[in-house]
């Protein structure tokens, strides 16, 4: 507590605010608040003094941030009154302070936690949004947008009845809700047309708990997995390929056929051209035209080893 003069010069100060500022009383006594505010609040300070001496309201209550003896910074709720004597001129000020600076940092921390993480959410690949129980979205971030060409201003609030046509809304609400109801955690891949082509999505659906454990509502993370997927099947591919050309050459199921060249006027062959086939199995019961292996062949970087499998046999034959 704190009683000061009309200009500002302080006649008493408690225990508590000499605690707070960590000042003597002597220090503070016939000194001004101003010295002890900070700067950026003096305005506001005089403001009030003005108009409360013009009759324009006794009272106010507001957070203000004070200087400390050692320099730190303070913030305080201040309750301040002016008291005017059986004529109504103005007497004194009488300010109550309550130090707040814990809540102040607490604040603080929260919202630049609350920075982060929507840093995070906003440049993680993954297209992320939140919805509420009735499946009205209540957040979506930067991917979410670029993808589906939507602003989150736009959608926060809205549902998918606006934009998802009956069928596919059925499902998507009928996959939230298993996650709203249960509490697990689902994951699923779902091929989809896109721009005339497919893609791949990964869709993960957790629920968002409150803190009475209580089930708010669904997160969705959605990664695009086209790329990944693909590169897979190429791997699986160029082993199955890798397999079945060496798998040939070590079973000997690679023939090479002589095509005669004739020459007309005798109808005698004047050269051999030689043709490659490749035998499904030992007893050569299937034989496969070379589209069936060489373009992935060539493809996978393996047609060099037939290449020297063929000049060998044909060098063979022709000895």
């Amino acid at each position: 507590m704190t009683v000061s003069a009309i200009d500002g010069r302080w006649l008493w100060v408690n225990d508590a605010y000499l605690r707070m500022l960590d000042y003597g009383r002597d220090e503070l006594l016939g000194a001004t608040h101003r010295e002890v505010t900070h700067p950026d609040d003096l305005s506001a300070d005089r403001a009030f003094v003005a108009a409360a001496l013009a009759g324009d309201g006794d009272s106010l209550e507001r957070e203000k941030r004070y200087i400390r003896k050692d320099g730190s910074l303070l913030w305080a709720r201040v309750l301040e009154q002016l008291i005017r004597d059986e004529h109504g001129s103005p007497v004194y000020f009488v300010s109550h302070v309550q130090d707040v600076s814990e809540r102040h940092q607490a604040e603080d921390l929260l919202r630049d936690s609350e920075r982060t993480l929507r840093s995070v959410i906003d440049n993680t690949p993954a297209m992320i949004c939140v919805k509420g129980r009735d499946h009205r979205y209540k957040l979506v971030n930067r991917e979410f947008e670029r993808y589906f060409g939507m602003s989150s201003k736009w959608i926060v609030g809205r549902s998918d009845t606006e934009f998802l046509p009956p069928s596919t809304l059925a499902d998507v609400h009928a996959k939230e809700l298993v996650v709203l109801e249960s509490g697990h955690t689902t994951q699923e891949e779902q091929t989809i047309l896109r721009g005339g082509r497919e893609q791949v999505l990964q869709i993960t659906r957790f629920p968002l708990l409150d803190d009475a454990s209580v089930i708010h509502g669904v997160c969705i993370a959605t990664t695009d997995i086209t790329e990944r997927r693909s590169e897979e099947r190429v791997k699986r591919e160029r082993l199955h390929c890798t397999e079945g050309i060496y798998s040939a050459l070590a079973e000997e199921r690679l023939v090479l056929y002589g095509q005669p060249i004739v020459r007309l006027s005798s109808m005698e062959p004047a050269k051999f051209e030689l043709l490659l086939r490749m035998e499904t199995d030992r007893a050569g019961d299937e034989v496969l035209a070379p589209g069936a292996f060489l373009p992935d062949a060539e493809r996978f970087g393996l047609i060099s080893v037939i290449d020297e499998w063929v000049v060998d046999e044909a060098i063979a034959q022709a000895a």
